[in-house]
């Protein structure tokens, strides 16, 4: 078992470890715990996504340290071990509970439990001691670390009662008697992952043939790009069940209340996100350096005279530094605040939440803690510190503040982040199963949502920024909607000094989907109906064979609106089940014609908007003959059809641009061989 203590095994790659043999990996609670942090390499996607590592993981308690660093800690039997951090002197709280939530946070495969480890010795006494605390500790880590939540599933009694129960996957075999196995927080499910990976296999390989895998989320999406780590390799579809707007109409959950904000200092624009988020090395020293938590501030001591029955919140942060900077504010306004991180002992933080709860601290301020699986009824201001290319942490973050209690009437969302201006309103989001590669870049734009609701000029779509400056020097910066307040006025400050953000923001200037629909529905009818039909529509395989990779693309895209059905799909599921089919039959078609789609970088909207102008990119033979293929079916088909069609005929261009096809390829949902087979027969 090669030692990798901090998340690497020096001088080492995984695949060397791999050629001598090893096929597991040791790391270490206490030194993980320290730096980087486990709210980071969570964030990173465990330490399998953290190390780029598809071995099995055991992670050490931080018992061995006990012994190794005793100069610097002291051990108390309920507290457990206190360290002074080997790197600066800060205190750390190791308790039972804490080591096996670090541990879980990390996502190793293999948990210890937390132990004391005596520096070798044979006095019979201080070695029982030793035990009989180990003993007690691993009783706690156990109680804390409860049942496998890997699993859930549902069975009979023998009077035919339904129950739920939770089992730990350990054998493949666990699997074969059940019906129906449920997982939960289902978006961080990774087929790619060494975890889920083998629950997946083992559901494949030993489960029953109408077996059920079902997976319970708010937020139905992947935060990576990976095509090997898409939820669309775990799940077939996603379930349409009571939105968040149903629930709110219903009284389940209470409406949010947006007061967004842009903060002109914050520069991210030199901020690489090739990882496919903002790097927390790089963005928690931009927000520190920006009246960003002044704004967040500023703005919340407004709200908070507005809210009953009085105030009660949660700030997330991206890291440790930007919380205490945080903390720090808030104090300094004389408002009860406590924090929580990773590294609160786990009896301190459970008595902090609790008087949160409560009410008798106002404001907790947090990094990804709360972010999910924390539940406050009675908090009802959420501010977001942390911009992001994600509208998982986007919705989780929000949702935390949406639950109904007694005397709450709406959860205010103050964002200084401009994910709002990204993503629009929780209640709005848009979830899909599979994102292709680089799908977060148009998430850079931190206008985007507000851009694509930009479709007309009318005033009901135009946004204003307040640029008002405010008595604290800084400028107001709220984003609202032009005339839903009277005069236009900023509803922050009341000042009319604002500015169209259309105007003056750059917005993404690319063809976006609006931009596009318009130019297909216009000039698709308008070209077919100039077209000498017998001649274009014999030129399919010369259109095929003579074209370059992006030809290619716009072929498909024309080639599924004429195949894609036009029946209503009324749920995700058959909105996929419907394309998913005819993408196989066009994968049926290319193979059996050795025609290959070259993997694309990125899915371009310019390609098909290129197409139907016969411009630069695709030329007039592909263009022609692909609209002679759409042209048809906007004469004999009624509008909604034709929406419907061209809907699901994006998604299927989308997903062969990204993924290409050819006769090598093993992907999921569609088998080319199985379609050839039926044709021939």
């Amino acid at each position: 078992m090669p030692v990798g203590t901090q998340a690497t095994v020096k001088a080492c790659t995984i695949d060397d470890i791999k050629k001598t043999g090893s096929q597991i990996i040791l790391s270490n609670t206490y030194h993980l715990m320290i730096r980087p942090g486990m709210e980071r390499v969570r964030d990173a996607g465990g330490l399998h996504e953290f190390m780029n590592c598809d071995l099995p993981i055991l992670t050490d308690s931080g018992g061995f340290q006990v012994m190794s660093l005793s100069k610097i800690n002291k051990i108390d039997k309920e507290e457990g071990a206190i360290f002074n951090s080997h790197v600066d002197g800060k205190k750390f709280y190791l308790s039972p509970e804490e080591s096996i939530k670090i541990q879980l946070g990390l996502n190793s495969d293999i948990v210890m439990v937390m132990d004391e480890c005596p520096k070798k010795s044979n006095d019979y006494d201080l070695i029982k001691k030793s035990m009989d605390l180990s003993l007690y500790w691993a009783e706690r880590s156990k109680k804390s670390f409860g049942k496998n939540p890997h699993k859930a599933v549902l069975q009979q009694d023998e009077q035919g009662n339904a129950y739920l129960k939770f089992v730990a996957i350990e054998k493949g075999q666990m699997v074969e008697e059940y019906d129906l196995v449920i997982v939960d927080e289902a978006h961080r499910v990774s087929p790619n992952g060494s975890g889920y990976k083998k629950i997946l296999d083992d559901f494949e390989n030993y489960g029953k043939s109408d077996a059920q895998f079902m997976g319970l989320t708010a937020s139905p999406e992947r935060r990576t790009g990976d095509q090997r780590d898409q939820l669309n390799l775990a799940f077939d579809a996603i379930i349409d069940c009571a939105d968040i707007e149903t629930l709110i109409e219903e009284g389940i959950l209470v409406p949010p209340i947006y007061r967004p904000h842009f903060v002109h200092d914050l520069d991210l624009k030199s901020i690489d996100i090739s990882s496919g988020d903002f790097p927390v090395s790089k963005l928690a020293p931009a927000i520190v350096k920006s009246s960003m938590i002044d704004y967040a501030l500023f703005i919340y001591e407004e709200e908070r005279k507005n809210v009953s029955p009085k105030p009660i919140s949660a700030w997330f942060c991206p890291d440790v530094t930007v919380a205490e900077a945080t903390l720090e504010k808030i104090e300094q306004a004389g408002i009860q605040v406590a924090i929580v991180t990773a590294n609160t002992p786990i009896a301190e933080r459970m008595r902090l939440l609790k008087q949160h709860e409560d009410g008798e601290i106002e404001a907790m301020v947090s990094v990804g803690v709360l972010a999910e699986g924390w539940d406050n009824p009675h908090c009802n201001i959420i501010v977001h510190l942390r911009p992001t290319l994600s509208k998982v942490v986007w919705g989780q973050t929000v949702g935390r503040g949406l639950r109904s209690a007694p005397g709450k009437e709406k959860c205010v969302v103050i964002d200084v982040s401009s994910n709002w201006s990204t993503f629009g309103p929780v209640e709005k989001l848009q979830w899909s199963l599979w994102n292709h590669r680089r799908s977060y870049v148009q998430f850079k734009n931190r206008f985007n949502w507000i851009g694509q609701q930009l479709e007309h000029d009318d005033n009901d779509n135009i946004y204003l920024l307040c640029e008002n400056k405010l008595s604290t020097g800084l400028r107001c910066s709220h984003i609202y909607k032009k005339n839903t307040y009277s005069d236009s006025g900023c509803p922050v400050c009341g000042s009319v000094a604002s500015i169209d953000i259309r105007k003056e923001q750059k917005i993404d200037s690319t063809l976006n989907e609006i931009g596009l629909r318009r130019l297909f529905y216009d000039r698709v009818e308008k070209v077919y109906q100039e077209m000498d039909l017998s001649i274009w529509g014999t030129l399919g395989n010369a259109a095929w064979k003579s074209a370059e990779p992006k030809e290619m693309v716009f072929l498909a895209f024309c080639m599924a609106f004429s195949e894609v059905s036009s029946e209503a799909t009324n749920s995700e599921s058959e909105f996929w089940d419907v394309a998913l089919n005819t993408e196989a039959k066009i994968r049926a078609y290319l193979v059996d014609k050795k025609i290959q789609i070259v993997k694309q970088d990125d899915f371009q909207l310019t390609l098909i908007a290129n197409g139907m102008l016969a411009g630069k990119q695709i030329r007039t033979l592909q263009s022609h003959y692909g609209i002679s293929l759409c042209g048809n079916i906007l004469a004999d088909h009624s509008d909604i059809e034709i929406e419907r069609k061209y809907l699901k005929a994006l998604r299927i261009a989308e997903r062969l641009a990204v993924m290409g096809c050819s006769s090598r390829d093993n992907l999921p949902y569609f088998n080319a061989a199985e379609h050839m087979q039926k044709k021939a027969s």
